[in-house]
Formats: C-alpha cells, sequence, structure tokens
C-alpha cells in the first residue's frame, strides 16, 4: 500500500505543498532532507514543468508535464 504524506513550508509569504512518498524501492532509503530539493531551481528547457522532491536514496528533483515525468534539460538555480 502507498501513503502519501504532505508538508506545508512557509517561505517570505510563499506557501509550498511538497508530496512525499512513504514508500521506496525494496533496499533504497527515504532521506531526511533539511530543505525542498526544488528549493530555488526551475526548467528552462523545456519551459512550465513542475519539480517535486524525490527524497528515495537522496536528496533529488524529479519534473514532471501534468502527471508525466520528462527530463529537464536545462535547470537554473534562482534566489528564493
Amino acid at each position: 500500500m502507498k501513503h502519501t504524506v504532505y508538508a506545508v513550508f512557509i517561505v517570505i509569504a510563499t506557501t509550498v505543498v511538497v508530496s512525499v512518498s512513504a514508500q521506496c524501492p525494496e533496499g533504497v532509503f527515504m532521506a531526511g532532507c533539511s530543505a525542498d530539493p526544488c528549493s530555488g531551481y526551475t526548467c528552462d528547457n523545456p519551459p512550465n514543468l513542475t519539480c517535486r522532491g524525490y527524497y528515495c536514496g537522496g536528496c533529488k528533483r524529479k519534473w514532471y508535464l501534468d502527471e508525466q515525468e520528462v527530463e529537464c534539460l536545462r535547470e537554473e538555480k534562482f534566489m528564493a
């Protein structure tokens, strides 16, 4: 059974909801990240992707178009 845990972070009047999968593949640890891996990142190519933190095996980012995972060809870090 897969469970979803929601965490809410408030940063300078901006609310970000992060969906964290409570179940990783067998043998892969759930990382305890001190920050959202998506915080401060945007995907420029292709544009309009949504970043979701992926915590299985480390603090990572995955990019999505609607519900489909896609590859971000050019990430840009910005100051939040």
